[in-house]
């Protein structure tokens, strides 16, 4: 994964299409190995960084398993990924996240890391600039675009 984001800007240089990059890259899902991390600490990895509507954001991945425990902070909420502004309390990922970070489970597989960047994306971005609330930004901009780039991502025939 720490190789995603130089591997697609390369061959997007190269004018190759979006959803075929998207597509080379993850492959087969089903021969791809994720170990877990059986350890106590966070190990917070720079995945890398994207340009977002005119953001840099920087990509972590992050022990998920330490995230919850109650010695890693006891984030429950915590399953998938997390931005500086959402949560319920608000700012409940402010302890793993900075504002200028996204933070994903170091176990998702290919489609799940991509459509759940996504999904923390949108809500970071209206939480910020539109001040609206996590539920507002989670249900009605957040999901919806995950699940739009889970139909790119899933689907068996690519329009790129």
């Amino acid at each position: 994964m720490s190789n995603f984001v130089e591997f697609v800007a390369t061959r997007l240089e190269s004018g190759a299409p979006v959803s075929a990059v998207l597509r080379e890259w993850i492959g087969d899902e089903g021969e791809q190995s994720f170990e877990a991390e059986q350890s106590d600490a966070l190990h917070k990895t720079l995945v890398g960084v994207v340009d977002f509507l005119d953001e840099k954001i920087k990509v972590f991945t992050v022990n998920g398993q330490f995230v919850r425990n109650p010695d890693g902070g006891g984030i429950v909420a915590f399953t998938m990924g997390a931005n500086y502004y959402a949560g319920d309390p608000p700012g409940l990922y402010r302890s793993i996240c900075g504002e200028d970070e996204i933070v994903l489970h170091d176990l998702l597989s290919p489609v799940d890391f991509m459509a759940t960047l996504v999904h923390e994306l949108a809500e970071r971005y209206v939480m910020k600039n539109q001040g609206l609330d996590y539920d507002t930004a989670h249900s009605e901009y957040a999901e919806p675009m995950e699940i739009a780039a889970r139909r790119i991502l899933e689907s068996e025939e690519w329009d790129g």
